[in-house]
This record gives structure tokens, C-alpha cells and sequence, in this order.
């Protein structure tokens, strides 16, 4: 069934509401697309970030894990120096045991030499005290000695504990900055799984758009389908409106010359004439 010209335009005003329609959907999801898109650049920039600081504190567990163990490298030879010490403090335990002071052993000497010079001994009382003299210099040695290794065992002891506050204070350190560098990566974990749950949500508005954009232009395409056609309907319409005008012209022309030569026969035939109203009228009109 051949459609009407008012068909035609019933047709194109029903596709100009849902070109529209789709259009307004379509430019929603292209919004929609380029917000998700906006989103995606703006996680990107906070995964540099969280990568930039993740990797720093990286840096800064290895190296504080690296003074740490450079710190329990030193506690452990200061540990073995004193052990070394100790090992050699067995050899004079006794000594220590009977003289525990080098600086009363040495009182003592210098107490029985005084008595040689300034006492009168026999030969085999002052030999005996020389014998006792010596004795306790022996004494005094090992005891100095042994005082020294002592007082070295507390430093390398004050030493050790220096350090092991110290190591522990690395080790604390070095916990801390892991557990703030594993919080990092969960973080660019995190981001990373909301850029993909982003740009997923990006394909599809993308792939909406898309498929709008298609419908839009195959509408638009129908739409000036239509118009040409009402065009065209339009133009053939004028066109007959134009030979019927034309022809209803031609056929008023005729009639009224038809009746102008009916008149100027009338007044050709002689004699008395009577014209009506409509012969006058018309013989007028075609002067």
C-alpha cells in the first residue's frame, strides 16, 4: 500500500522523536565512558605514587636490614673476643681467689722492700724475704693481668649491650618500615583491582555508546530517507497541483473564448442585439 503524503509525515515525526531519544542515551553513556576513563588516569597517578613510595621504603627495609646485621656481625666477634677473654681468666682463677687486689699485692712488696733497707736481716732471713718479694711480684702480675682481663670483659660486655640496643632498635625499625611497606602494596593491590573493575565498566559504556552511535546513524539515515522521499512526494505533488492548474486555465480560457466568439457572432449577425449581462461581461474581459 503506497503511503500517503501525511503518512510520510507522521513517519518522520515518529523518527525524529527516537533519533533524539537515542541521541540523549548514546551522549549519557559517552559521558558516562569518559568519567570511567577520567577515573582510570586518576588511579594510574595514585598507583605511581603508591609504587614510588612502596619502592622507597623498600629501599629503606634493605638498608636498615643491612645496618642491622652489620650491627649483630660486631656483637657476635665482640661476643667471641669476650669468651676469649674468659677462657683465659680460668688459668688464674686461684690467683684471684687469694689476691683479689693487684694494688694490696703491691702495697705488700712495696712494704717488705722497705723493711730490707731500712731493717737489719740476716743473710738468710733477707734471702727469704727477696723469695717472698718475688712471689708476690708473680702475684702481682697475674692478678694486673687478670684485672685488665676483667675490666676488658666489662667493656666488651657494656659494648655488647650497647650494640644490642642498637640492633634492636634497627630490628623495630626495620619491622615498622615493612609493615608500612606491605600496607603500600596492598594498597597498589587494591588500585590496581579497582582500575580493572573501571575499565571494565569503561568497555561496556564504551561498547553502549557504540552500539547508540550505530542505531543513531542508521536512524539518521532512515530519517533523511524520508525526508527525501516527502521531498520527492511533495515535488510531484506541486508538480500535479501545478498541470491542474495549468489545465483548469487552458479550459477556462477556451470556454471564455468560445463565448467571445458566440458574442461576436451575435453582434456580426445585423440587426437589433440583444446581449445578456454574462455576453457583455465577457466581450469586457477579452478587450
Amino acid at each position: 500500500m503506497k503511503k500517503t503524503f501525511s503518512d510520510m509525515k507522521v513517519e518522520i515525526q515518529k523518527l525524529q522523536v527516537k533519533l533524539n531519544t537515542i541521541n540523549t542515551e548514546k551522549e549519557n553513556w559517552f559521558a558516562k565512558r569518559n568519567e570511567y576513563s577520567q577515573q582510570i588516569r586518576a588511579e594510574i597517578a595514585k598507583i605511581k605514587e603508591s609504587t614510588k613510595n612502596r619502592n622507597m621504603l623498600t629501599y629503606a627495609v634493605h638498608e636498615e636490614k643491612k645496618k642491622r646485621d652489620e650491627l649483630n656481625n660486631v656483637i657476635t666477634e665482640k661476643m667471641k673476643e669476650a669468651k676469649a677473654v674468659q677462657k683465659q681468666q680460668k688459668g688464674t682463677e686461684q690467683i684471684e681467689r687469694k689476691f683479689t687486689n693487684p694494688e694490696e699485692l703491691k702495697r705488700q712488696i712495696i712494704g717488705l722492700e722497705k723493711k730490707i733497707e731500712t731493717e737489719g736481716f740476716s743473710f738468710d732471713k733477707e734471702k727469704q724475704i727477696m723469695k717472698t718479694i718475688n712471689t708476690l711480684r708473680k702475684q702481682y702480675e697475674e692478678a694486673k693481668k687478670r684485672a685488665q682481663e676483667k675490666g676488658k670483659v666489662r667493656d666488651l660486655t657494656k659494648d655488647i649491650w650497647t650494640l644490642k640496643k642498637q640492633a634492636n632498635e634497627k630490628h623495630y625499625a626495620v619491622q615498622e618500615t615493612a609493615k608500612e611497606s606491605q600496607k603500600q602494596h596492598e594498597t597498589l593491590i587494591a588500585e590496581s583491582r579497582k582500575i580493572v573493575e573501571l575499565r571494565k565498566a569503561e568497555k561496556e559504556a564504551h561498547q553502549k555508546f557504540m552500539e547508540l552511535k550505530k542505531q543513531f546513524n542508521d536512524m539518521n539515515r532512515q530519517l533523511r530517507t524520508a525526508i527525501g522521499e516527502i521531498k520527492e512526494a511533495k515535488s510531484v505533488i506541486e508538480e500535479q497541483w501545478h498541470k491542474k492548474q495549468k489545465h483548469a486555465e487552458e479550459e477556462k480560457d477556451k470556454k471564455l473564448a468560445e463565448k467571445v466568439k458566440t458574442v461576436e457572432e451575435k453582434l456580426k449577425s445585423g440587426g437589433k442585439v440583444k446581449l445578456t449581462m454574462e455576453d457583455l461581461i465577457v466581450f469586457q474581459g477579452m478587450k
